[in-house]
């Protein structure tokens, strides 16, 4: 039973780990299907201003979502933007800008692997060691 509490408790984290690092994948649009135009533009400032401050845009039939500054700042109200899934390019009002993945994406498709490693470990040492030491685990 405690193995499968253990396992279950490593699918969710590995879900949620995975969710993190998609939703973070996206600020830079790669991932994303676009062919909107820009209905509204928001930035929010948090803790620290100037370094962890929020971007919205808000895309007809899209909704509004997390961008990252860099190309927030390039946005304007009325203009049209395209790109393909997976493509690194955004085509604003005929204009390419290059896409690429944030600072946030990089460190987090570091920083998700090894937490999901001390996960495991913390989760799964107890059956490891029982096995070690032959007594099983109460």
């Amino acid at each position: 039973m405690r193995l499968l509490n253990s396992s279950l408790l490593l699918v969710i984290f590995v879900a949620l780990a995975a969710g993190n690092f998609l939703i973070t994948a996206q600020r830079s649009l790669i991932p994303l299907d676009l062919d909107a135009e820009v209905l509204g533009l928001e930035m929010r400032r948090e803790k620290h201003p100037g370094k962890d401050d929020v971007y919205l845009v808000s895309l007809s039939g899209l909704g509004t979502f997390q961008i990252d500054k860099e190309i927030a700042i390039q946005l304007k109200v009325g203009q049209q933007i395209q790109k393909e899934r997976w493509a690194r390019q955004l085509y604003l009002n005929g204009r390419v800008i290059p896409l690429e993945y944030s600072k946030d994406f990089l460190g987090m498709s570091k920083a998700m692997p090894l937490c999901i490693l001390v996960a495991m470990g913390v989760l799964f040492w107890p059956q490891l060691w029982s096995v070690f030491i032959r007594r099983p685990i109460q």
